[in-house]
C-alpha cells in the first residue's frame, strides 16, 4: 500500500503545533531561544510541546506510519528538533517500507547527505526509483541528476532523459531545465535547440533560476530562438537578482565583451567581482587581471595576486588552474613578502559570499 503523504485527521492537531516545539523526548531537545520562567503562557507551550512530542513518539514507536514520516522529517530538517541524519534514517526507513512516498524521498535525501557511516547513493537512488515508480515528481528529478551524473548508479543519459521527462510533464522545474540542457547538447535525446528553449522557458515562467539564465544564454547565441542580446541581458539582470552566479558571470562577459554595443570595463568589472564573491573560478580569475591591469578597477598586485589563487583553488578544470597560477607567479614579483604572504592566507581563507 502506497501512502500519499496526506495528514490523518488524528495527527493533524498534533502537527499544528510540532512546529513550535520547544522540548523533546528520548534524545530530542529544545532549539528555541529560552522565554522568561514567569510567563504563563511559556509554561503552558512547554508542557504541550512535550506532551505532543511524547504522543508522537508512542504514535510512531507503535508503528503508525505518519508519524514515522514526520518524526524523521523533523530530523532530517532540524525542524523543531536538532537536526539528526541518523535518527531521520531511524524513523523514515520503516515508513519507507510500508510505502509511504513521502518518506521514501526523505530516506533519499537523508542517505544522500549521510549519516554517521557517510553518504550511501546507492541505496538513496534506490528509494528514489521507488517513490519515482510512484510518480512523485522530486524523486523523478533526483533520479535523473543521479543518471545523469553516475551517482549511486550506472551514468546512463538515456535514462535520465525518460525521468526527467516525466517529472516536467508534472510541471517540475528542475526537471524541465535539466531535460532541456541534454536537448541542448543533444545527450541522451536528439539535439534540439527549440525543444530546449521552450522547456527552459517553462521552467523559467516557474521562478527557477538557472533556467532563466540557460534562456538568456540561448538568446545570446540565438540558439533555438532569435538571437536577442538585449532579452539575454534582461534574463541574466533577472536571474542575478535571484542570486544566480552564472547570470552574474555572463554579465560580466556581457560588459566586458561588448556584445551589447559598447565595451564597458568599469561594469563588466562589478558583474564579474559579484560573480568571484559566490564562487565562480573564471570570474575571480578574470578579475585578478583586471586588477593585475588596472582596466575597469584601480591596478592592484596584491588584490591581483589573491584573486588568481583564489581562482586556482576554486577551479576545477586543470587549464583553469594552471594558467591562474602561472599568472599569480608574475605578479608576485610585484610584491613584498609579506604582501604575498597575506594575498596567500587570504587565498586559503577565501568562502563563497566572502570578499
Amino acid at each position: 500500500m502506497a501512502f500519499s503523504g496526506r495528514t490523518p485527521r488524528r495527527l493533524a492537531t498534533l502537527l499544528l503545533f510540532v512546529s513550535i516545539a520547544a522540548a523533546a523526548y528520548l534524545g530530542f531537545r529544545a532549539t528555541r531561544p529560552p522565554i522568561p520562567e514567569d510567563s504563563d503562557l511559556t509554561a503552558i507551550e512547554r508542557v504541550r510541546s512535550v506532551m505532543i512530542l511524547r504522543h508522537l513518539l508512542a504514535e510512531a514507536e507503535a508503528g503508525d506510519v505518519e508519524a514515522r514520516y514526520y518524526l524523521g522529517r523533523m530530523a532530517a530538517r532540524g525542524d523543531g528538533v536538532p537536526r539528526s541524519v541518523d535518527q531521520a534514517i531511524r524513523w523514515l526507513r520503516p515508513a519507507a517500507e510500508k510505502g509511504h512516498i513521502g518518506a521514501q524521498v526523505e530516506l533519499g535525501r537523508a542517505l544522500l547527505s549521510g549519516n554517521g557511516a557517510g553518504p550511501d547513493a546507492a541505496e538513496a537512488a534506490r528509494w528514489f526509483r521507488v517513490a519515482a515508480e510512484g510518480e512523485n515528481a522530486e524523486a523523478q528529478a533526483t533520479l535523473g541528476l543521479m543518471l545523469s551524473m553516475g551517482r549511486g548508479v550506472e551514468q546512463d543519459l538515456i535514462e535520465a532523459a525518460d525521468w526527467y521527462r516525466r517529472a516536467a510533464d508534472q510541471g517540475h522545474p528542475v526537471a524541465m531545465t535539466e531535460l532541456a540542457g541534454l536537448y541542448v547538447l543533444g545527450a541522451g535525446v536528439p539535439h534540439d535547440p527549440a525543444a530546449a528553449a521552450q522547456l527552459f522557458q517553462a521552467a523559467a515562467q516557474r521562478g527557477h533560476a538557472k533556467a532563466v539564465t540557460e534562456l538568456g544564454r540561448l538568446y545570446l547565441t540565438g540558439t533555438g530562438v532569435r538571437r536577442d542580446p538585449g532579452e539575454a541581458r534582461r534574463l541574466f539582470e533577472t536571474a542575478a537578482e535571484a542570486g544566480d552566479a552564472r547570470a552574474l558571470f555572463n554579465l560580466g562577459m556581457l560588459y566586458w565583451s561588448g556584445t551589447l554595443g559598447r565595451r564597458d570595463a568599469v561594469m563588466a568589472a562589478h558583474w564579474y567581482r559579484r560573480a568571484a564573491e559566490h564562487g565562480i573560478a573564471l570570474a575571480q580569475a578574470r578579475l585578478g587581471v583586471m586588477h593585475e591591469t588596472g582596466e575597469g578597477v584601480d591596478r592592484d598586485p596584491e588584490a591581483a595576486y589573491r584573486w588568481l589563487l583564489t581562482a586556482a583553488r576554486t577551479a576545477t578544470e586543470e587549464w583553469l588552474q594552471r594558467q591562474s597560477l602561472n599568472r599569480a607567479q608574475s605578479v608576485a614579483r610585484e610584491l613584498t613578502p609579506d604582501q604575498r604572504a597575506c594575498a596567500e592566507e587570504a587565498a586559503r581563507q577565501w568562502r563563497p559570499g566572502r570578499r
